[in-house]
């Protein structure tokens, strides 16, 4: 039940994030209009953040999707939630690494002032735990045992009693403790 509620949690911040992607990338389209005669990566990072917005999509419906079904009791959901969270964590990477070039392109430039409306909203320590730490976490639980038994149907108490069961000897019993 873990496993649905942060995969859920993790596909509503996938979900913030697209919009936010897309107004960056208008926004970098606009101020940096004729600057790819310079450079070309001033131009290949606006649309790369259109790139990482469709990952976003992608990334925010598999998971929102897969945590309902795990939620709901679905074995399917689960591979959702592996797939949303391995393209959250990818792109995430890929932009990280994208985004730390082009701070380096902005302040060759003297651009800093127009690198920081992006680069620090929100923070980075938010941008790691919220794309990177979290579906890493909903992927665990997801992959857990537990989880499968979930899915599958499979009622705790009955794994209790198993496990009970298997672990005693059967030998001995209450009465003649």
């Amino acid at each position: 039940m873990a496993a649905g509620i942060v995969a859920l949690a993790a596909g509503a911040y996938q979900a913030w994030c697209v919009p936010q992607l897309l107004h960056a990338a208008s926004m970098y389209s606009d101020i940096l209009r004729g600057l790819e005669y310079y450079a070309t990566s001033f131009h290949g990072f606006a649309v790369w953040l259109t790139t990482e917005a469709a990952a976003s999509i992608v990334a925010a419906l598999a998971l929102i999707l897969g945590g309902a079904m795990v939620l709901a009791g679905k074995s399917l959901g689960r591979g959702f939630v592996v797939v949303g969270c391995v393209i959250a964590v990818v792109h995430t990477g890929v932009g990280w690494v994208i985004a730390n070039n082009m701070l380096h392109w902005f302040a060759e430039i003297g651009g800093d002032d127009y690198a920081f409306p992006w680069f620090n909203l929100p923070s980075r320590l938010t941008i790691a735990l919220l794309s990177v730490i979290v579906p890493v976490i909903a992927a665990i639980l997801v992959l857990l045992p537990a989880t499968q038994r979930w899915c599958q149907g499979i009622p705790t108490d009955a794994v209790a009693a198993e496990t009970a069961a298997a672990q005693t000897d059967p030998t001995r019993s209450s009465e003649t403790d």
